[in-house]
């Protein structure tokens, strides 16, 4: 499925006892890109095994990938990202 879809929602608020009260909120969802977990795990390992200079751990590389929608590409930018940021920390910093 594709982007071609784009679904319409309208919420309604219900009080206790279920009178609508408010207005309706329309909202439009359209769906980029749409992937099964099997492929999503498939290039997180992908990932795993080809990683060179600063190891992350899959759960890392797992949650880039989700958050960057599965694009391989963004995720390692966003890896890199967050390597860089913890190498800036002094170590001298106390975390505790």
């Amino acid at each position: 499925m594709t982007g071609s879809f784009v679904h319409e929602v309208t919420l309604h608020f219900h009080g206790r006892k279920g009178r609508p009260f408010g207005s309706p909120i329309p909202i439009r969802i359209q769906i980029e890109k749409q992937f099964d977990e099997t492929e999503l795990y498939q290039t997180a390992m992908d990932i795993c095994e080809n990683q060179s200079g600063v190891a992350h751990s899959f759960e890392d590389i797992l949650a880039a990938l989700k958050k960057t929608n599965n694009n391989k590409a963004a995720a390692l930018q966003l890896l890199a990202m967050k390597s860089s940021q913890w190498a800036k920390m002094p170590e001298d910093d106390d975390l505790y």
